[in-house]
């Protein structure tokens, strides 16, 4: 993670995805589908957390409910 001078937080492809609670290439699709945007620096990407902050709980953001929801469908 990285705070730029402006006080913006940047996330690798990998903090993003921690952060998400999301495998890496999910955050991949999202991004190539344009749900997400990424930035390039150099050869590397960047996430920035309004950007992910922003992404709704059904576009990829694990949520704790839906989680225990599912879980129970399963083992139900």
């Amino acid at each position: 993670m990285l705070t730029d001078t402006e006080g913006q937080v940047w996330f690798t492809p990998q903090e993003a995805a921690e952060y998400l609670r999301i495998s890496v290439p999910t955050l991949y699709r999202l991004t190539a589908a344009g749900r997400l945007a990424c930035y390039h620096v150099g050869r590397s990407r960047r996430y920035n957390r309004a950007d992910l902050d922003a992404l709704p709980q059904g576009e990829g953001r694990c949520a704790t409910e839906g989680a225990a929801t599912n879980a129970a469908r399963v083992d139900g």
